[in-house]
């Protein structure tokens, strides 16, 4: 556990707690075997505070850290919990046996400023969707230790996008990818390997170009041969498939005990960088905890405790595919009788993830403003995307609508953010092809919605070696700004 250890946490200067976070260490285990010349070198900073750095990070008892003997040694009294004069003691025991739990606490609660925080933030890497505009909603793609949650009808690709990020974790760290691999929690039987062989085949060939473009022993050829792709032509998707571990759940009893399996399975393959539960809803709306909902609740809010705990303490993101439900509306809004389709498991359920999405369906040529309707004038949630083909229904949150895309006629698929943490509301249009999750043909203008556009999430610029350098855009560091090159 004490490998596993954020340096974060560690009882470090603050300025050597960033030099650390900038130079792309995160874990006490980046630093073990490390001599001081050489973190030194890495950091530039003189070898004595280098061997100060390592010192503290190679402690045999992590709890017992010089800060938290000097919080001790500057609180006389506090090394042993008392209550009240005459009163029982709150903590059985001496301090022997509270004081290391006190202690080992310290160093994480003092450890971390909003600064510290931020510079960690930055150093996470994303896992694209290989959709330009999905991604710039997410600010880059689905971001390493957060939650996200994608909600919508059968059919409308949810499943399609959790295989395609299972594919995409596994991009090495020469493309700026996360060099990873991925859990696959089924719980519908959904999970189609042939699936996964199409779209993992398609991200090889998409890498095997970009590296035609390098020199031939650089050190992306050198990372995709280690991957297992070809350096040309077909069977790249052989590699990808030892990568992702698939766990097939047949009740929220079996769902549950793979959600908390994770941490051991996390410690026997630590490469893994992504989470994917598809889905998270079925068997707690068809199973025998559908009835009793107190119950529901309970192992709901403990089983999204425990999945934002793996994502925050482990580093990787965890992506929970919804379904929809339709509610219909009670007398006191003036709109009984009517319904929708809202995010199934309730208002309990809907703040559990950092950023929630919902996959809906809507006619293709909709507005031309991000903020307006078919016909260019403001209008609420309730009209969003009006008027929708028959038995499609308009998404739930926000107030904008969807920017004029592409094309005419017939539905589409729009991502829209309902809610997020950090992130503005928009919109952005995926089609879903043979080669995986991309951008609709014929997009007139890429990515989400029109004030998107125009300030493009600084983010993106993590996915440089997947731009290209033409068009009238430069490469990374360049005045111009950089084209994703997603593929076909």
């Amino acid at each position: 556990m004490a490998d596993r250890r954020e340096v974060s946490s560690l009882p470090l200067r603050k300025s050597h707690i960033q030099l650390l976070l900038r130079t792309g260490f995160r874990t006490v285990k980046d630093l073990r075997s490390l001599k001081p010349s050489e973190l030194a070198a890495e950091l530039d900073i003189p070898p004595a505070e280098a061997k100060e750095i390592l010192d503290v990070a190679t402690e045999d008892a992590p709890g017992t850290s010089s800060l938290s003997q000097a919080l001790q040694a500057s609180q006389p009294g506090a090394s042993q919990l008392s209550g009240p004069p005459g009163g029982p003691s709150p903590v059985s025991g001496s301090a022997s046996s509270s004081g290391p739990a006190i202690a080992a606490a310290t160093p994480r609660a003092l450890g971390m400023t909003a600064e510290d925080a931020y510079h960690e933030s930055r150093a996470r890497k994303h896992i694209i969707t290989f959709c330009r505009g999905l991604d710039a909603l997410l600010g880059g793609g689905i971001r390493l230790g957060e939650m996200v949650e994608f909600c919508g009808v059968p059919g409308v690709g949810k499943t399609q996008l959790a295989m395609q990020l299972c594919v995409d974790v596994q991009i090495p760290e020469a493309f700026q990818g996360a060099g990873g691999e991925a859990v696959y929690i089924d719980t519908e039987g959904s999970f189609m390997v042939e699936r996964v062989q199409q779209i993992a085949e398609a991200v090889g060939v998409h890498l095997q170009r970009i590296c035609r473009r390098s020199a031939p022993h650089s050190e992306r050829s050198v990372a995709l041969a280690e991957l297992g792709v070809p350096t040309q032509g077909k069977g790249g998707a052989a590699a990808f498939l030892p990568g992702i571990h698939v766990m097939r759940a047949h009740d929220h009893v079996e769902q549950l005990a793979a959600v908390a399996a994770l941490p051991d399975i996390l410690r026997q393959h630590p490469r893994v960088k992504l989470v994917v539960l598809d889905s998270v809803a079925f068997h707690f709306r068809h199973g025998a905890s559908s009835t009793d909902f107190g119950k529901r609740t309970r192992l709901l809010a403990s089983m999204a405790q425990k999945l934002n705990e793996i994502a925050h303490k482990n580093g990787v993101a965890v992506v929970l595919m919804n379904q929809m439900t339709t509610k219909v509306e009670p007398r006191s809004t003036g709109l009984h009788g009517s319904s929708r389709l809202v995010p199934a498991l309730g208002e309990s359920w809907a703040h559990a993830a950092a950023h929630r999405l919902q996959l809906f369906w809507a006619p293709r040529r909709v507005a031309a403003h991000p903020h307006q309707g078919p016909q260019g004038r403001d209008q609420g949630a309730q009209e969003d995307y009006a008027p929708l083909r028959a038995g499609l229904a308009a998404p739930t949150g926000g107030s904008g609508g969807v920017a004029g895309f592409y094309g005419s006629g017939g539905p589409g698929r729009f991502a829209k953010l309902i809610k997020s943490s950090s992130k503005a509301d928009g919109c952005a249009p995926y089609d879903v092809t043979e080669q995986g999750v991309r951008d609709p043909k014929g997009l007139q203008h890429g990515g989400a919605s029109r004030d998107r556009q125009q300030q493009p999430h600084a983010a993106l610029a993590l996915h440089a070696p997947l731009f290209q350098d033409t068009g009238g855009y430069g490469p990374p560091g360049s005045s111009k700004r950089p084209r994703p090159d997603w593929g076909s």
